[in-house]
């Protein structure tokens, strides 16, 4: 009797264990912060405007909207705010007293990559993230983007793996 139970239980044992250990491990999510310089709240079709945006919707749609928020009217401290969590007043301009968003997710696992304008003391790449393509200064030519030069006509000085200084 205790050998066909030993028979019927062990195999069921077996079973469970193979399962728990083959069970699939969730996966982070995946992470896109975008921040845009002097957009209003109601600027995207989901938030009212007249002005289609169905891809910026779809992402609303599908995620997390950060709708409370305190800015400056420059736009460096907001960023700072953004990507370190703490208040501007207990950042500096080159984060020394805080970490970055991407120095706390690469450890997590996350690759990170930074696009856009910058307008710090420092390169990305050396505060968590892995990949850097965009403007270090605080301000480029708007009314011809297309153009990589600096006031005055001189070219910016391209840093390596991408990016303009």
């Amino acid at each position: 009797m205790i050998n066909m139970r030993c028979r019927l239980v062990v195999p069921l044992l077996l079973a469970g264990f193979a399962a728990t250990a083959c069970a699939v491990q969730p996966q982070p999510p995946n992470i896109l912060l975008i921040l845009a310089d002097d957009m209003g709240y109601s600027d995207m079709g989901c938030m009212g405007s007249e002005i289609n945006t169905p891809n910026l919707d779809t992402l609303a749609k599908d995620g997390i909207l950060f709708t409370q928020a305190y800015n400056t009217a420059k736009c460096y401290p907001t960023r700072a705010s953004l990507l370190t969590g703490v208040y501007f007043q207990q950042t500096d301009r080159d984060f020394n007293h805080t970490s970055t968003i991407g120095e706390v997710l690469r450890p997590a696992g996350y690759n990170t990559f930074w696009s856009g304008k910058h307008h710090a003391n420092f390169d990305p790449r050396t505060r968590g993230f892995d990949r850097f393509y965009g403007f270090l200064g605080g301000a480029i030519n708007c009314w011809n983007p297309g153009e990589k030069a600096a006031p005055g006509g001189k070219t910016p000085a391209m840093l390596s793996g991408g990016g303009y200084k």
